[in-house]
């Protein structure tokens, strides 16, 4: 559990050694590891982790169904499960380990500002919007006026990325939300789907925790998202009665 000296969120040593103690539930080798999992689950609203929980308490659970019934099948069956369960457990929870500080750093935190707290440098830069086409400027001084260059594809992803653009999340389009890095044609769909069943979004939080991204993802998204008022009722104003003939 030590962790190197650029740290996973950026905080001190002593921060990250505190909120990874819940990894010692991994020694009981599977009997009670599962407390572990349903406590990030539970601290950082991820019911993937929940879900692994209850998954790995099933040694526990036939313990208490088969200890004082039948001792061949805690030979056979319980005590052999509990252990692969428990060393798969400790890789699961390594594995796990530097998401989960990283999620409960962006809660705790607030503001842009967390992605420079909360990443080393290198993960940064990854996170910064990838401007590998160069923008087209028109020359408004140009005589060719037949001269006009066509925007590509990768160029309106280019502009959409752009953090001098926002995007209002309320009223952006599924093409230009499927635009966005990391969200994608089909986590675009979903949230169409969301914001007309919602009403709208309220915050760039709120879009993320829908269509569950990442915490380093929603940070990137804030510099390019912005929220604007949520779009009317459609049939609200439409008073009167239909008569068919």
């Amino acid at each position: 559990m030590a962790a190197s000296d650029a740290g996973v969120t950026g905080r001190s040593k002593r921060w990250e050694f505190l909120h990874s103690i819940w990894m010692l539930w991994m020694l009981t080798l599977g009997f009670f590891n599962w407390v572990g999992f349903l406590y990030v689950g539970i601290r950082t609203r991820k019911p993937r982790w929940v879900a692994w929980g209850a998954f790995y308490s099933l040694p526990f659970i036939l313990a208490m169904l088969f200890a004082e019934r039948s001792q061949a099948v805690m030979d056979t069956l319980v005590i052999p499960l509990t252990l692969i369960l428990g060393v798969a457990g400790i890789v699961h929870a390594l594995r796990i380990r530097p998401e989960y500080l990283r999620r409960l750093a962006a809660r705790q935190g607030g503001g842009a500002a967390r992605a420079e707290t909360f990443y080393p440098p290198e993960q940064r830069r990854q996170m910064e919007p990838a401007s590998g086409v160069p923008a087209v400027e028109p020359s408004p001084t140009s005589s060719s006026v037949n001269h006009r260059p066509v925007a590509t594809h990768q160029q309106t992803a280019a502009t959409i990325s752009s953090p001098s653009i926002a995007l209002d999340l309320n009223g952006a389009t599924e093409r230009e939300l499927s635009s966005l890095p990391g969200v994608g044609p089909v986590l675009a769909k979903r949230a169409v789907a969301e914001r007309a069943q919602r009403g709208g979004f309220g915050s760039v939080d709120e879009f993320g925790h829908i269509l569950d991204l990442k915490p380093h993802v929603v940070e990137r998204l804030r510099l390019l998202l912005t929220v604007g008022p949520r779009p009317a009722q459609t049939g609200a104003a439409r008073t009167g009665r239909v008569i068919d003939f």
